[in-house]
Formats: C-alpha cells, sequence, structure tokens
C-alpha cells in the first residue's frame, strides 16, 4: 500500500477505498456480517432514530432539517450498518482497519463503494439496488440514494432550501432502506428485528406469548 506523503491526501484515500472495496467483493461472506452483528445488535439504532426525527420535523416547517435528518438516516444505515462491518472484517491490519472504517463512515458520499454494496444485498438477501425500486417510486432505489446525497451536499455548501415535497421524497427513500430493505437484509442472516431496529435471532421470539413464557420460566 502506498505510503500518504507519495502523493496528494485525496488520492491516497482514494487508493484505500480502492484497495478494500476490491478485497471485500473477492472474500465476502455472511459469516463476517453475522459475527459483527452478534456483537452490536443495536447498531441500526442511530439511523431508526434520524428517521423518527425526520419523520417528526416533516409536520413541521423545518423541512431542510428533515431532509437533512431523513439523509443521515440513509447514509448511516448503508455505511454504519452494512457496510462497516464487511471492512472490519476483510482489512485484517488492526493498525490499518481502524482508519479505514473513520474513512468509509466520514466519505460524503456512497459512490465510492457501489459496487460492494451491490454485491453485499445481491449476495445477502438476493436484491440489487440497482434495479430495486421503492414503495410509491420511479427511479431505482440506488438512483433515489444519490439524489439524496447530491442534495445533501447542496444544503450543507450552498444553503439550498428544501421544499416539502423533496424532503417528503428523502423520508420516502430513508424508509425504504430502513423499513424495506433492512428487515429483509436482516432476515436473510437469520435475524428478526425488536423496536424496528434490534438484531435478534433468539428462535423463542416465534413462539406464542404463552409458550415463551413456559419456556423462559
Amino acid at each position: 500500500m502506498s505510503d500518504p506523503s507519495d502523493y496528494g491526501a485525496e488520492d491516497y484515500i482514494d487508493d484505500l477505498y480502492a484497495q478494500a472495496g476490491e478485497r471485500a467483493i473477492e472474500n465476502f461472506t455472511t459469516e463476517r456480517l453475522r459475527s459483527f452483528y452478534d456483537k452490536e445488535p443495536t447498531v441500526a439504532e442511530k439511523p431508526f432514530n434520524a428517521l423518527a426525527e425526520a419523520r417528526r420535523l416533516i409536520q413541521t416547517p423545518h423541512h431542510t432539517a428533515a431532509f437533512i435528518h431523513a439523509a443521515i438516516a440513509s447514509e448511516v444505515m448503508l455505511r454504519g450498518v452494512v457496510l462497516q462491518p464487511i471492512l472490519l472484517g476483510f482489512i485484517h491490519s488492526d493498525s490499518i482497519a481502524p482508519f479505514i472504517v473513520k474513512l468509509a463512515m466520514s466519505s460524503s458520499g456512497l459512490k465510492k463503494f457501489d459496487d460492494l454494496l451491490v454485491k453485499v444485498f445481491q449476495d445477502v438477501s438476493k436484491l440489487s439496488l440497482k434495479t430495486h425500486v421503492r414503495t410509491g417510486g420511479i427511479k431505482t432505489l440506488w438512483e433515489d440514494i444519490l439524489w439524496v446525497q447530491q442534495y445533501r451536499d447542496k444544503i450543507m455548501h450552498r444553503a439550498e432550501v428544501v421544499t416539502k415535497d423533496e424532503a417528503e421524497q428523502a423520508v420516502a427513500v430513508a424508509t425504504a432502506i430502513t423499513d424495506e430493505l433492512f428487515p429483509i437484509f436482516a432476515k436473510s442472516l437469520g435475524y428478526h428485528l425488536h423496536d424496528g431496529f434490534r438484531l435478534c435471532k433468539n428462535p423463542i421470539c416465534h413462539f406464542p406469548p404463552e409458550i415463551r413464557k413456559l419456556i423462559e420460566g
């Protein structure tokens, strides 16, 4: 791996992204995800809460704030919940792994990792981000995700103002990721969800309450 002093910081970051992404695509296994989720069953709580805040704000005149919280929910769900365990699992150097994961979490975009995200969803749940259309959507979900990111950048860097319709679309995209994709993704890995976000694979949870009471004593 090149040294950051050899060329610009942006080029070095791109190099790390490329190497991490290629390595993960070559070696991906669902066990990496399960190992992470077993240790971090509430990893999806933050994006879940961000979406709840976006839904609250959409009922007020603060449409730009609603849009931003919806964008946060979408990005953190994809990067923090799906991408993070993949990177941690396949970057075997303990010294470099936290650095690359930090880059993935702090980056302003997902496009660098589009091939990796598409493969993860395809391998785990047989769902293609680039062909899947959310409920009520017209474009593919991936196109919607990129649109939210691009508009988020305009808000942050150009102080653009969001209309209610635009905010509602961002909330709809985040809802598709959090309420549609994530449950399918979790189920494909052998989990079910409590409170909308907490991952659990205890089969007792599927039993009727009276049976669970007997088993649990």
